[in-house]
Order: structure tokens, then C-alpha cells, then sequence
């Protein structure tokens, strides 16, 4: 297409965010704080793409109606008054179908689009027929503004499906709210495909340390969901310029950060102690990342069972332990200095967090990409104060933008691949965004 020639190129920014905690225990004005920083975000920004997970956080029984026009109000007044066109939110806002129902379409994943009204002429929506068919393009300029005035899913314009239970039973026998959104730009007559995915979580931290095979049985289940997620939307899509940006839940191969921060040794008694359910505590090899670059201290508190009392029963633990790691069901107790913390996970990275690489092995039909992290772990943030990581999970990578290596060619150099790190934490994930201008299509 030579629809953009002689116009500078527009400004993307793809943002995903689980913001679940901005409707709990934040303060009054959570929304609007956390609007006000995807406006600082945006300031040179053209296409602005949120894709956002647990909407309405805990009270999501409740449905979303309150809580998506809520922040749909904000984002109106914040963002209409600078000369945005807005989309509204899209969200399936009732939840009034009973979990675990085979028939509910309930997720609470919810996305929104903003454009700068200048150029509503050079971006385009794509409609879908029956969901999954390409239908026709029309230009923005054309639309309402909002396109829709209450959260829903505008269906000819968002493919919206929940995950089915068969997907996860085995590990995580409950209802869930994971599921994928498909929508379709055109910006200058180029396709961007985009993908918002909440896959399934690890509910118990020590089945993921068991594994058996090269992947935990919760990694396993997120490989044939998002397997599942690309193969729904329009195969050409699928095939062509696809983003995909959300909460995959990826998390770092337990078995590799105890072998690692532990020793082999180590590794193999607490996986004999494993199956016992009860609180493992390990020790630490002095030569671990750890201990080069912050005191001993700051690499683990002892945890609150120290006098040898864990979740269920007596805590399981080595004899003498000068520096220890805490594990169990629903607690990874590596250190409470987020620095620290950051500094030993990132020396891991590149070996613990294989789940991407797996799947572009073992089950991608397509390859995925993704620019360099450089960025801290994108969750589990302690809620409520100063930064710093929860003693629940073991600090991860979760939140991603991936692409196919047709999105990625289509890259401008200068891509800023990084996260929003909260000061005042107010959901336990840090929003994740790609910003970018589109290449000229002759360096494809």
C-alpha cells in the first residue's frame, strides 16, 4: 500500500496490564492515577492499543458493569478532552451466567483503543464476519465517537472467547476467567493483528517444582491454550502481522532457580520432600548470583516458620541454614529487597524462563518473537506501599508483548520494549508496552 507515503509514521503503543488491583484495597482515585499515566505514556503516541486482564478484580461476581464504566468515564474525560478518539471499553460486563456453565462467554479481559483525532483518517477497523471472517475495513472517521458508549464486546468488531474448562481441569479444577480477544487495525493501509491472552496461573508452587517432564503441568496447559487462542482467530491473521500482548502467566522453572540458587544436591531433597505438602526450606550455595552483589541478609528472610511449624504441619528444612529459601503451596520467600531480588532473577532469566521457547519448539505452528527484556519482573508486586515483590510467588515475567516475525519485520529500529514500574503499587502487575513506528515497507 502507498496510502502512508510522505506522512510521518504513526506512533504505536501496545499496553498490557492485569489490573485487577486497581478495584480492591487501592485508594479512591486508583483509575484516574493509573489513567494518568498511560496519558504520559501516550503524549507522543498516535495508536494506543490497552489490553487489560481482571477487570473489576475480586468483585467481578458482581459483573463489570460498574466497574468497566467507571474507568470508561475516567478514560473519556481524561482522554477525550485532548483530542483522542476513544473506542469504549470492550468487555463482556455480564457475569450473571454461573460459573462453571459451558456456555458463559465471561473473562473479565477488556480492552480499549485510543487515536489521535488528527489522523482517524489513516486508521481502519476491521469487521468480522461471524466473528472469525474478515468482513470490510472502515476508516475512524467514520465511527462514532465512542464507538460503543457502555463496556460490551461489539461483536462485529471483537472476537471475545473464554478458555474451556478441558484446557486445564487436570490442574486447576475450578472456573476460570482466562480467555483471548482478537480486533484488526489498518494503520496507512498495514494490518496489525492483535491478541489480548490470560492464560491459567500455577496454583500450588510446589506441584510446579515437581514436573516431570520439561514443562509443570500449569506450563503445560498455558502451551495448549494459547495454542488454541491463535488457532481461533482468522488464519490469516494468524499467519501475517499478529501481536500478541497480555498476561501469559509465564513463570521461571522452579526446578532450575532451586538447582541454581541451591545446588543439585539441594534440589534433589526437597523434590523427595516435595509430595508431603508441607513448607520446604532450603539452603543456599554461597557461590548462588545471590551473593555477589548484596548482603546475605537481603537474599532470604527467615520465613515466619521459623520456629519449624509450616502451612500443614512441621516445615521441612536442612539442619543449619545460614542463608535460606522458603517454598511452599502458596509461598516462594526469596527476599524482600526488590533490587536484590531483580538482580538475582535476571542473572536466571535466560535459563528459567523457557516456557516461550518451548512453545515455539514443541507446538507453535508459527514462531514467536519478542525484543530483549531488560525490564524487572512484571509480577507478584506486594500490593499497597513501596515496591516491592510478594512472598507468594516467585517473581516472574508474566506479562509479554510477543509478535510473529511478519509483526516484527514491520518494526521501525527504535522500539522501546520495557514495563511501567509502579512507585506506589497499586495491582501486583506491572504493565508491560511495546512503542514503535512502522518501517518503510520497501525494508521488509
Amino acid at each position: 500500500s502507498k496510502e502512508g507515503v510522505g506522512k510521518a509514521s504513526l506512533r504505536t503503543l501496545l499496553l498490557t496490564h492485569n489490573v485487577g488491583g486497581l478495584f480492591e484495597d487501592g485508594p479512591a482515585d486508583a483509575i484516574d492515577q493509573w489513567l494518568l499515566t498511560l496519558v504520559s505514556l501516550a503524549r507522543d503516541a498516535d495508536f494506543v492499543v490497552v489490553h487489560m486482564q481482571e477487570m473489576g478484580g475480586n468483585t467481578w461476581r458482581l459483573g463489570l458493569t460498574a466497574p468497566a464504566s467507571a474507568m470508561a468515564s475516567s478514560a473519556g474525560r481524561i482522554f477525550l478532552a485532548s483530542d483522542w478518539w476513544f473506542s469504549g471499553i470492550f468487555c463482556d460486563a455480564d457475569a450473571s451466567d454461573p460459573p462453571p456453565s459451558s456456555t458463559t462467554s465471561f473473562t473479565a479481559m477488556a480492552c480499549m483503543i485510543f487515536v489521535r483525532t488528527a489522523v482517524l483518517h489513516r486508521v481502519a477497523l476491521c469487521t468480522l464476519s461471524e466473528g472469525v471472517r474478515p468482513a470490510g475495513w472502515t476508516p475512524l472517521n467514520e465511527l462514532s465517537n465512542p464507538l460503543i458508549s457502555s463496556p460490551s464486546i461489539p461483536v462485529a468488531y471483537c472476537l471475545h472467547k473464554p478458555f474451556a474448562r478441558t484446557f486445564f481441569n487436570e490442574v486447576v479444577p475450578m472456573w476460570t476467567r482466562k480467555g483471548f480477544m482478537f480486533t484488526s487495525w489498518r494503520l496507512d493501509g498495514r494490518e496489525l493483528n492483535l491478541l489480548n491472552v490470560h492464560l491459567f496461573h500455577d496454583e500450588s508452587n510446589l506441584v510446579s517444582l515437581r514436573r516431570t517432564g520439561d514443562l509443570s503441568d500449569y506450563a503445560t496447559s498455558r502451551q495448549r491454550a494459547l495454542a488454541h487462542a491463535i488457532a481461533s482467530i482468522p488464519a490469516a491473521a494468524a499467519a501475517g502481522t499478529l501481536f500478541l500482548f497480555g498476561d501469559f502467566n509465564f513463570r521461571l522453572d522452579q526446578q532450575e532457580v532451586v538447582r541454581s540458587l541451591a545446588g543439585e544436591a539441594e534440589l534433589s531433597r526437597v523434590l523427595a520432600l516435595s509430595a508431603e505438602e508441607k513448607e520446604l526450606v532450603l539452603n543456599v550455595a554461597e557461590s548462588a548470583p545471590a551473593s555477589t552483589d548484596a548482603p546475605p541478609s537481603m537474599l532470604g528472610k527467615r520465613s515466619s516458620s521459623s520456629d519449624g511449624v509450616g502451612e500443614s504441619g512441621r516445615a521441612i528444612r536442612p539442619a543449619a541454614a545460614a542463608l535460606e529459601l522458603a517454598i511452599a503451596a502458596k509461598k516462594f520467600l526469596v527476599g524482600h529487597n526488590t533490587t536484590h531480588v531483580h538482580s538475582v532473577l535476571r542473572q536466571l532469566r535466560e535459563k528459567c524462563d523457557i516456557e516461550l521457547s518451548r512453545y515455539c519448539d514443541q507446538v507453535g505452528a508459527a514462531q514467536l518473537h519478542e525484543l530483549p527484556i531488560s525490564f524487572p519482573p512484571s509480577y507478584a508486586l506486594a500490593t499497597g506501599g513501596a515496591r516491592t515483590y510478594g512472598v507468594r510467588r516467585c517473581p516472574a515475567w508474566c506479562d509479554r508483548v510477543l509478535m510473529t516475525v511478519e509483526a516484527k519485520s514491520m518494526l521501525a529500529p527504535g522500539a522501546v520494549y520495557t514495563s511501567v514500574q509502579q512507585e506506589l503499587v497499586l495491582t501486583d502487575h506491572d504493565g508491560v508496552y511495546l512503542c514503535f513506528t512502522l518501517g518503510e515497507e520497501s525494508q521488509r
